[in-house]
């Protein structure tokens, strides 16, 4: 797939894998969509989200941000990589379950945290890279609690316990948006 944009005509026009066009929109157009993605203020802004929203991207996150102090304020100085998962179409899921949420639960709260994950044995790229995110197909059926997703509010406790471990003995975890029900 590639995008082809023609400033003589302010059009952009996407072709997939057949020489046929398979939209065309406007750049206003495109902005407008954009505008209409509730996306969190950090998000770089790219028209792949519109065009194709299951897209996955990675962004370093500059340590010393503010992103990066609210992500890990206690943890910071042990971290040497800081990325950003961009992938629209889990925002959007995540963003109309929550609306879904507040309807059925009309005047009560919505518990939703910032929670870590550690992925031990499975290579964070396979979470990464899938279209469901947080599978409960992969969850490991040895829990407390049973087969599930687990998240915890501290980073340390995922650091020491689930953290995927690469190769030079540096661990990985995710923080996400979650809700809790």
């Amino acid at each position: 797939e590639f995008i082809e944009v023609l400033p003589e005509v302010n059009e952009i026009l996407f072709f997939g894998k057949f020489p046929k066009i398979m939209r065309i929109y406007t750049e206003n157009k495109l902005l407008n969509k954009l505008k209409e993605f509730d996306m969190p203020k950090t998000w770089v802004q790219k028209f792949y989200m519109v065009l194709n929203p299951n897209v996955v991207r990675l962004y370093d996150i500059d340590l010393d941000s503010e992103e990066a102090h609210t992500a890990a304020s206690k943890e910071l100085y042990r971290i040497k990589v800081m990325k950003r998962i961009q992938n629209p179409s889990l925002w959007k899921r995540y963003l109309d379950e929550k609306k879904r949420l507040l309807q059925k639960y009309y005047g009560q709260t919505i518990n939703e945290i910032q929670g870590f994950h550690g992925t031990k044995n499975t290579t964070p790229s396979v979470i990464l890279n899938d279209i469901e995110g947080f599978d409960t197909a992969r969850a490991n059926n040895h829990c407390l609690y049973g087969k599930g997703i687990y998240f915890a509010k501290q980073a340390q406790y995922s650091l020491n316990n689930y953290a995927y471990k690469e190769f030079d003995n540096t661990k990985t975890v995710f923080l996400a948006s979650v809700l809790i029900g």
